[in-house]
């Protein structure tokens, strides 16, 4: 009954999980929809892959939870009224998550720490994908488009001014991004 705002696909499994309000967590084994235990009182916006395995899931307040296949357990508190709108992980341990006022969290593999990346922005990130742990794009309002090269984000614009919610890719030449008012964009490599 509860509003739902983010699903993910396992890749291996190709199980489907979904998350949102009131800490909701729906799984799909591809017959039928079960609850998940309650993640927190709040509401869960992402999930991806964990990188000790299981599931993670992140959303208000900047927390991020951890789901080993019977219970959550919080790994991460920003201590911010900051709500975490996307998650995206890398078979490698690599972590990225955005969201509100330009929030961008990494964990970092070797050291098994999360800790906060400089954005260069205060504007809302919807929304992050990856190719690789030092490729990485992060979209958010008026066109913003977020580069991440393995050492620091640069911003550029996507060559429109409607925020945009959603990135994805095949390769680096080859993206696209969607955003208000129908807004599609795709990128070749060059513009």
């Amino acid at each position: 009954t509860e509003q739902l705002w983010g699903l993910w696909t396992h890749p291996q499994t190709q199980h489907i999980y979904a998350c949102g309000e009131a800490g909701t967590g729906l799984y799909y084994d591809g017959q039928h929809w079960s609850a998940l235990p309650q993640v927190a009182d709040q509401g869960i916006h992402a999930l991806c892959a964990a990188p000790n395995g299981g599931l993670l899931a992140a959303g208000q307040f900047g927390q991020i939870f951890h789901y080993d296949g019977h219970r959550w357990q919080m790994v991460n508190d920003i201590y911010l009224d900051i709500t975490l709108l996307s998650l995206w992980a890398d078979n490698q341990g690599t972590v990225i998550a955005v969201g509100d006022e330009g929030y961008i969290l990494h964990h970092n593999p070797e050291t098994g720490r999360w800790r906060r990346m400089p954005s260069g922005t205060q504007s809302a990130l919807y929304n992050v994908w990856g190719l690789d742990a030092q490729h990485a794009l992060a979209v958010g309002d008026f066109g913003l488009v977020l580069r991440w090269n393995g050492t620091r984000w640069d911003e550029f614009n996507a060559g429109t001014e409607q925020f945009l919610f959603d990135v994805w890719g095949r390769a680096l030449d080859d993206l696209y991004v969607v955003g208000l008012s129908g807004t599609i964009g795709h990128f070749d490599g060059q513009r």
